[in-house]
This record gives C-alpha cells, sequence and structure tokens, in this order.
C-alpha cells in the first residue's frame, strides 16, 4: 500500500534491502526511496515520511549531507514532516481535536522522543493559528 501510494503520488519507486545499515535513505536522482524491511509497519512509515520529508524539502540532500549545520537544517524540516503526518494520522484515527493535543501523550503513543516537543507545538501552533485566522 506503501509502495503504491509513493508511485501514484510522488512517482517515487520504494525498493527494501535486507542488508541496509540504516532505517531507510532516499536517493532524489532516481526518485528512489529505499527501506530497511525489518522496521515494524508503523516505524516504516515514520521512516517513509521522514525520506518524503527530504524529498520535498531539500534541494540535494547528498551534496549537503557533509555540512553538519546544513544536515542538521535537513534532518529538522524531515522530521517535522513526518511528525506532522503521523499527528494528522493519530489525531483522525483518535478523533482527537488538535486544541486537545498533549504533546507527551502524542509521542508516547507514537513511540517517538520526547525532544520533538517543541516541533509538536509548533505544528500546532500553526494549524491552531491558520484555522483560527480563517474564522476571522
Amino acid at each position: 500500500m506503501l509502495k503504491r501510494w509513493l508511485s501514484n503520488t510522488y512517482d517515487i519507486d520504494l525498493n527494501f534491502i535486507d542488508e541496509l545499515e540504516s532505517d531507510g535513505y532516499f536517493i532524489p536522482s532516481r526518485k528512489l526511496m529505499i527501506l530497511n524491511p525489518k522496521l515494524s509497519e508503523e516505524d516504516m512509515i515514520k521512516v517513509a515520511m521522514h525520506e518524503l520529508g527530504h524529498y520535498l524539502n531539500d534541494d540535494d540532500v547528498v551534496g549537503k549531507y557533509n555540512d553538519y549545520v546544513a544536515r542538521s537544517q535537513m534532518e529538522y524540516k524531515a522530521n517535522f514532516y513526518m511528525i506532522e503526518h503521523t499527528l494528522d494520522t493519530w489525531c483522525n484515527a483518535n478523533d482527537i481535536d488538535l486544541k486537545d493535543v498533549n504533546c507527551t501523550t502524542f509521542l508516547s503513543a507514537n513511540n517517538l522522543s520526547l525532544n520533538y516537543i517543541p516541533i509538536v507545538e509548533t505544528i500546532i501552533k500553526n494549524k491552531i493559528g491558520g484555522i483560527i485566522g480563517l474564522q476571522m
């Protein structure tokens, strides 16, 4: 299902490599995402969303990966995208309004680090601010 969605939505090929030393990576020049098949389905989706975040937000992932600051910024954007997707999915699945989200509960329920609390808070602030702005 993930493979079909990536292909139909973004024209990205998804492959799995048993010997992969990381959870996953993306090759922009080939529009190819590679994931470790040993991941759980839940983790596979998170890793895919992280890698998709690179695709959607990074101009040249491979070329900038040796620069610490550039790499940190790219990883932040990729994590932001993954967390935003996970948050939307979790809220919909649990019928939770965004304004009622407890960051710690959300992150714990999704096996994500509490280090992501500032990202979750930013996502909620941006989305609620956008909703409030539309209603005014």
